[in-house]
């Protein structure tokens, strides 16, 4: 085993705290190196082989573990990191850190395609390498050491390799990165295509926003990822077969990859040289080797699917598709910001892109009540994934809580243990001491209880006490007789001078003197008598004393022998409690390893809050943009603008996003106690439209082309309804009046491009649409289709439910629309000159718009003369379509073969107000303003009749007929055009060839005249 060391610890960190993540995925530091060894030791060239000594720097091949760090630290993580922001539609983070790894954006004077590489290793990948692990060469290494093929020592150390690492994917099939760290090249693709799908991704949500800004910055990434990728891989048919071969054949030149080589079968025909030199510039085919890779290397579907993709959305919006592929209009600015919003998305931390995606929410499908619904039951699951989420971390924290009191007891306990050891020892220190005070106590007791009253010396004492009271005693005898004797009288023995009795004072004082010894001599005796009669009193006492103290001990015996036993007691029990403590402590580690071990344990817990986090956001995202949507079908449906129901930032990362389910749902229902106030009926309309009264000109076209641009104009909804507003269309259908066969049908398209709404009442200076009118709102998102099958009142749906939780095709779109309606231009089914009108069923709800409105509205069209019905190709006015062979067929049939051979070829268009609408039988003046001519020659006339020998003339009845009107072609048929400015009335058309030439009888085969007209009120 070898320590865990890396040698650049020290300068990431260094590198990270001082320049942060853009210093630490620096190519530079990558490829930095190290020479601890030579700069600490400075060996000697000649007597030290530095190259043995291991190199410090950032290793990613050898397979050690400071590779494995380099690995996870410089390539996974920063991948995992880019897909997880990448998921999370945050696209430009995610480029970020791609480019910590690729970044194609880089400028500098580094040769590619190594300058793209940031990451050290893959920067240092060269040509040969690249050459060298492409998948047909490492077959062909294998296949060649498998066959008697000579290979260089090189080679056999290449297939060698690759051997090995074959054998150690066989062993691990279903790891792709154990195959990719022995095969970089392999990860460079894998890195590139994550990278191509950031961009692609990105590119789609800035596309399916549909407005110029955001595609023109869509196209850059696209154009990006295009760069990227590079020109298409060229398809290059076999020059060469291999020859068919069986199991058994084959068998024993099977090789790792069980892909042997074999001898060719036969020689393809030679491809143009040419070609191959325009595909691989400078390169000349060289001749077909003899032997060959059996098995082909199939081709990366994945890989080629990038340029389908890429072609795909560049060519959609080069001609002006969406990312479905319909055609439409966009408008050129973007609808303005609301400054407010942005200050709310600041105050909240939301970021501008998210804010800005927030108001630009596409339209779903689907109704607001279906939306609803789901939102709410998304929002109640996120509310569900949010309590989870709030008991995994209760009890995380718990489970800690419990871990760290488990733990704490634990050491607790052990520092009890020495606690119950000392009560132990205490126990049987005072065992032993109660078994000193028992000895103490039976030695007091043994001697109290055999001392005598008094012993030698005391008895001593009292003898020679009492010895020497004897004497006193005799001395005191002594004192009164000698007292007594000096009372008698000195007698005298001589003459009457020398014998004689002498009586006198000094015989009587020695007497009393004597006296007064005895008695003091007599005082001491009794003192002396008391003091021995103490002496012995105390001594009695104190032998009263001892044997009291020799009953006390006595008794102390008695009760140390009880306290023995207890103290016994106390030291079993001490024992028992220091036994059992021991226990408890045992136990209590079971339970600690339990609490680290069970499998519900801080782990799993910590897994749960890390999967339930994700989930959690993931649902928040889901029913915060399934509220919006909601949101947006209100918006759609009540014909408001902002409403600001559904508020971003309920999510706040500071508080693990607790409660945002809760504050969604709260904003659902306050969005669904608006829908329920402010959905109110409006008036529900059907109003027929023909196509050959608005713009007979697109009839015109849809009959020659099969296809016709057309608008439903303000002015057509004010005629039959003025003063009303907010006109949003319900459905459409479409009836064709035509002359099909059996089992026929009418295969038409009929697409919405634009659409507006009229949003308020208020006229302000002028009726009519102004530059920047707020009174408007157009409508770029919608652009619904419908296919017709009867041409009969056809919805294009098999069954119109008004309850459909889907919306009905053109539903909520302005009634200011324009269209396309297109039929069959190769295959037609049926003649397409038959149809003589289109009309359109077209239902609608609008609201009141008052007296005021409706008074300002009549004014206003009656003084324009009903120049605001907007027509097709910039024409306006009134327009009534004239097919003359239908509508005068004897007038045409005398224009194409007159009465008299020197007749002129011309007729009489008799208009009257049978001709227009009941509408303008009240007009004052009905005037004819300009006409459209339009001529259909027969087929064999068609060189005979050329555009340039035609002439045309139409103007009012008994005018000069003038040079005449050359007529172009226009789809398929010549048209023309002539001012009348003239009442309405007749009108003469001669028609003829140049050189006063006449017209064959059967040449025209029809001509249709478009009279635009005004009328005044």
């Amino acid at each position: 085993m070898s320590p865990i060391y890396h040698p650049m610890v020290t300068d990431f960190i260094q590198t990270l705290n001082r320049d942060g993540l853009d210093g630490l995925y620096q190519r530079p530091l990558q490829l930095s190196l190290k020479s601890t060894f030579s700069a600490t030791y400075q060996p000697v060239a000649g007597y030290f082989d530095v190259s043995k000594y291991p190199v410090e720097d950032v290793d990613f091949l050898s397979g050690s573990m400071p590779s494995l760090y380099n690995w996870e630290l410089f390539l996974y993580i920063p991948m995992m990191i880019a897909g997880q922001l990448s998921t999370n539609q945050k696209f430009r983070d995610a480029q970020r850190w791609y480019h910590y790894i690729f970044n194609p954006t880089d400028t500098s004077s580094l040769s590619p395609p190594n300058r793209f590489w940031q990451m050290g290793l893959f920067f240092n990948t060269s040509k040969d390498t690249y050459a060298n692990e492409t998948l047909p060469k490492i077959m062909e290494y294998l296949a060649k050491r498998g066959s008697n093929v000579q290979l260089t020592s090189e080679e056999n150390k290449i297939a060698a390799a690759l051997e090995k690492d074959v054998y150690e994917w066989r062993k691990n099939p279903f790891n792709p990165f154990l195959v990719a760290r022995s095969r970089t090249v392999a990860t460079q693709k894998w890195v590139v295509m994550k990278y191509l799908d950031n961009l692609i991704a990105w590119g789609d949500q800035l596309f399916r926003q549909d407005s110029i800004e955001a595609i023109n910055e869509a196209t850059q990434l696209y154009i990006l990822a295009a760069e990227i990728l590079g020109e298409r891989p060229a398809t290059i048919p076999p020059r060469v077969t291999p020859a068919i071969q069986t199991f058994n054949s084959i068998s024993g030149s099977l090789n790792e990859l069980s892909n042997p080589l074999v001898p060719i079968e036969e020689m393809v025909s030679a491809v143009n040289t040419q070609k191959l030199t325009h595909i691989y510039p400078g390169h000349r085919p060289s001749p077909a080797p003899p032997t060959m890779l059996y098995f082909c290397v199939p081709n990366n579907p994945k890989l080629l699917g990038y340029w389908d993709t890429v072609a795909d959305r560049l060519f959609k919006i080069r001609n002006c598709m969406n990312l479905q592929g319909i055609v439409r209009e966009l408008a050129l600015f973007q609808p303005p910001l609301d400054p407010a919003m942005l200050v709310r998305a600041a105050a909240s931390g939301v970021d501008l892109s998210s804010a800005m995606s927030d108001m630009n929410v596409p339209l779903s499908q689907y109704r607001y009540p279906t939306l609803a619904a789901k939102a709410t039951e998304l929002v109640a699951h996120v509310k569900e994934l949010g309590r989870n989420f709030l008991d995994a971390l209760e009890k995380r924290d718990q489970n800690a809580m419990s871990l760290l009191q488990t733990q704490n007891d634990l050491d607790l306990l052990d520092k009890v243990t020495a606690v119950k050891e000392s009560a132990v020892d205490d126990a049987k220190y005072g065992y032993e001491i109660l078994d000193k005070g028992l000895a103490i106590a039976t030695a007091k007791k043994d001697y109290f209880t055999d001392r005598d009253l008094m012993n030698t010396w005391e008895e001593l004492h009292m003898v020679l006490e009492l010895a020497s009271t004897v004497m006193d005693l005799a001395e005191s005898g002594a004192q009164p007789v000698s007292a007594v004797m000096h009372l008698i009288p000195d007698a005298k023995l001589g003459a009457p001078t020398s014998i004689g009795i002498t009586l006198g004072g000094p015989g009587l004082a020695n007497s009393a003197s004597k006296f007064g010894t005895f008695m003091g001599k007599l005082g001491g005796l009794i003192k002396h008598a008391s003091s021995m009669a103490a002496s012995m009193g105390s001594f009695n006492q104190r032998k009263d004393e001892w044997d009291h103290q020799a009953d006390i001990a006595a008794k102390e015996i008695a009760q140390i022998n009880v306290q023995k036993d207890a103290a016994n007691l106390r030291w079993e029990i001490a024992k028992k409690e220091l036994a059992n403590h021991k226990t408890q402590i045992e136990n209590m580690k079971k339970v600690n390893d339990l609490m680290h071990n069970k499998f519900s344990n801080i782990e799993l817990y910590e897994w749960m809050i890390s999967q339930l986090a994700s989930a959690y956001f993931q649902g928040y995202q889901m029913a915060y943009d399934a509220a919006k949507r909601a949101e947006r079908a209100f918006m759609q449906e009540v014909g408001v603008e902002n409403p600001n129901y559904i508020r971003f930032g309920a999510w706040d990362s500071l508080k693990k996003g607790l409660l945002a389910g809760d504050q969604l749902h709260q904003d659902l229902l306050r969005l669904e106690s608006a829908y329920l106030e402010q959905n109110k009926r409006e008036y529900e309309i059907t109003q027929n439209i023909s196509l050959a009264q608005i713009d007979p000109l697109a009839l015109m076209q849809l009959r020659s082309s099969g296809e016709c641009f057309f608008k439903f104009s303000e002015a057509c909804f004010d005629i039959s309804y003025p003063g009303h507003y907010m006109r949003r269309l319900k459905t459409v259908g479409v009836t064709m009046p035509s002359i099909v066969g059996p089992y026929t049908s009418v295969s038409a398209t009929l697409s919405l491009l634009k659409s507006s709404t009229r949003i308020s009442a208020l006229a302000k200076d002028k009726y009519t649409r102004r530059d920047n009118d707020t009174r408007f709102r157009d409508n770029y998102e919608q652009f619904d289709s419908i296919c017709t099958s009867t041409g009969i009142n056809d919805h294009g749906l098999f069954d119109i439910s008004l309850r459909d939780d889907r919306y009905l095709p053109f539903e909520y779109a302005g009634a200011i629309s324009s269209w396309r309606l297109t039929l069959p231009k190769k295959f037609r089914q049926f003649d397409y000159d038959t149809i003589t009108d289109v009309i359109f069923q077209v239902r609608y709800t609008a609201r009141e718009g008052g007296e005021v409105l409706k008074a300002i509205v009549e004014t206003e069209l009656s003084q324009r003369t009903l120049d605001a019905v907007q027509m097709a190709e910039g024409q306006t006015g009134m327009g009534r379509l004239f097919q003359l062979r239908r509508d005068f067929p004897d007038d045409f049939y005398r224009l194409t073969r007159p009465s008299r051979q020197d007749a002129p070829q011309e007729m009489t268009l008799k208009l009257t107000l049978q001709h227009l609408p009941y509408m303008f039988v009240a007009a004052k003046g009905i005037t004819a303003t300009k006409a459209a001519i339009f001529v259909r020659v027969r087929d064999e006339y068609v060189d005979d009749v050329t555009v340039d020998k035609l002439l045309v003339s139409l103007r009012p009845k008994g005018t000069d007929r003038g040079d005449g009107l050359t007529l172009p072609l226009w789809n398929g048929l010549r048209r023309g055009s002539a001012d009348i400015k003239r009442a309405w009335g007749e009108l003469t058309l001669t028609v003829w060839l140049a050189g006063e030439q006449k017209l064959p009888q059967d040449a025209l085969e029809d001509v249709l005249i478009v009279v635009y007209y005004s009328a005044k009120w």
